[in-house]
């Protein structure tokens, strides 16, 4: 993974090479066709190839991978079911909350313990890593109940050959793919990004953020807003023009309930008050980040 984080595009495709039976096994699963199974492995390695700095070495690269591929069968599901939220980008559920470099890197045979739960290994590895788990080594133990959590969402699990187009297209992605986690492509001026890859900031009580894109001559940046069922936000006033657009959810701005598809803009030096959301709500905010808080 240190190669990938790196760029080395030759690290990726070894990784695809050694994993992608598995990944694709798991989709085909997961999903109605072929080609939607394709489509799930190629978000999956295009993510690894832009989010690889960001690998959490307290589990394996195999549970990783199987996490991912879960969670974006999930979402396929949910879109093709025409509603939902989705959770693109999200740290795969299952693995996250786990120490990054901590001590589950110690055992050699930690990647086999993986593929052990996720029927990945030939039989004679099989043999010789279920002789090495009734030695006792506790951190394949602990990494077999971490991919047995991912194995719980399939109904099935089997190695499946990708076509060999798969790879190709996968390359020749990856080749202009911008490394940045949420910045999907950036040429000649046009910025495209997926929000759901970035992590949510603390702002205030009950109030999260993400930035997406932030404009560093003019101070100004475009985001999402999160708030929480009863949060409130502090009076401020505007350093800029500020506009917001609801989501999701209400949001209670000077006494009007602003709700899905509202908007509201406030002009530079104007006052705004507290505001609050009774039920939670996401909103997108363009504003700029010197807003003055009014106790």
């Amino acid at each position: 993974m240190a190669g990938i984080a790196q760029g080395d595009q030759g690290s990726f495709a070894a990784l695809y090479d050694q994993t992608s039976r598995l990944v694709y096994g798991l989709a085909l699963q997961a999903v109605p066709s072929a080609a939607d199974a394709e489509g799930v492995a190629l978000e999956v390695y295009t993510r690894v190839w832009r989010t690889a700095a960001g690998y959490d070495a307290g589990v394996s690269v195999l549970t990783w991978l199987a996490a991912m591929t879960r969670d974006l069968t999930r979402e396929w599901t949910i879109n093709h079911a025409g509603g939902g939220e989705s959770n693109r980008g999200a740290a795969p559920r299952g693995v996250a909350g786990r120490t990054k470099g901590g001590r589950m890197n110690e055992c050699p045979l930690r990647e086999s313990a993986a593929a052990y739960v996720l029927s990945d290994l030939s039989s004679g590895q099989r043999s010789t890593f279920e002789a090495h788990i009734a030695e006792g080594c506790g951190v394949c133990e602990q990494e077999m109940r971490a991919a047995g959590e991912i194995a719980v969402g399939f109904g099935s699990i089997a190695a499946v050959d990708p076509p060999p187009s798969l790879r190709e297209k996968l390359m020749a992605r990856v080749s202009t793919a911008p490394r940045v986690p949420g910045l999907l492509f950036q040429h000649q001026g046009l910025i495209i990004s997926r929000s759901a890859e970035l992590d949510w900031q603390p702002l205030g009580p009950g109030v999260d953020f993400k930035v997406i894109h932030t404009d560093t001559d003019r101070r100004y940046s475009t985001m999402l807003v999160r708030m929480g069922p009863g949060a409130r936000y502090t009076a401020h006033r505007h350093v800029d023009v500020e506009e917001v657009f609801m989501i999701s959810g209400d949001m209670n701005v000077a006494g009007v309930i602003m709700r899905a598809g509202d908007y509201c803009r406030g002009e530079a030096d104007t006052l705004h008050g507290e505001t609050s959301s009774e039920g939670g709500c996401v909103m997108l905010v363009m504003a700029s980040p010197d807003n003055e808080a009014i106790a």
